[in-house]
C-alpha cells in the first residue's frame, strides 16, 4: 500500500537496493541505538527499506509486515481503527495527497471536471460515473466559497444538496 500511494504521487525510488554511500550517511553501523529508518520519511520501495527486527517502525507493524524470524505461509489481514487513523492523520499520507492534488492542478488548460477525471484515473484507475463528477465540483464550488466567507451553495445548474 505504502508504495501504491508513493507510484500514484510520482515519488516511488525505483531504485533498486541500497548503495554503500548510503549506508554511511544514514550510519547504518551495527549498535544497540540503531534504529530502523522511518518508511514515512523515503520514498525508496519498501522492499528495499533496511529494517532491524528488534526495532520494526510503526507504520510497518500497524498494516501487518511479515515477521522474518516465523514462517507463515499466509499473511494476516485485518481491518483496525488504527490504519484508519493512520490514513486520515498521517504526514506521509498528507504529503502525498498534496503532491497528487498539486501535479493535476499545475495541468495547463484543465476544467474542473478534466481535473476530477484525472484524478480518478490516477486514484483508482477508472473514470468517474458523471454523478461522482457532479459531486466532486458541487465540493469544489462548496470549498472556494468556504475560503470567501460566502454561505455554500452547489455547483451551477445543480441543486443544492441535502445536508
Amino acid at each position: 500500500m505504502r508504495d501504491g500511494i508513493l507510484a500514484i504521487d510520482g515519488t516511488l525510488d525505483l531504485n533498486h537496493g541500497w548503495h554503500a554511500a548510503d549506508r554511511l550517511r544514514h550510519r547504518w553501523r551495527n549498535s544497540a541505538g540503531r534504529l530502523s529508518l522511518n518508511p514515512e520519511k523515503l520514498t525508496r520501495r519498501t522492499v528495499y527499506l533496511p529494517l532491524r527486527r528488534a526495532n520494526l517502525p510503526s507504520l510497518l507493524n500497524l498494516f501487518d509486515f511479515g515477521d522474518a524470524v516465523t514462517v507463515n505461509g499466509k499473511r494476516m489481514l485485518t481491518n483496525v481503527a488504527p490504519q484508519a487513523l493512520f490514513m486520515m492523520n498521517s504526514v506521509f499520507v498528507d504529503e502525498r495527497a498534496k503532491n497528487i492534488v498539486q501535479s493535476v492542478i499545475n495541468e495547463q488548460g484543465l476544467t474542473d471536471a478534466k481535473r476530477v477525471e484525472s484524478l480518478y484515473l490516477r486514484i483508482l484507475n477508472r473514470m468517474p460515473a458523471s454523478e461522482e463528477v457532479d459531486s466532486s465540483l458541487t465540493y469544489i464550488v462548496n470549498f472556494r466559497q468556504k475560503l470567501k466567507g460566502d454561505k455554500p451553495t452547489s455547483a451551477p445548474g445543480k441543486a443544492s444538496p441535502a445536508s
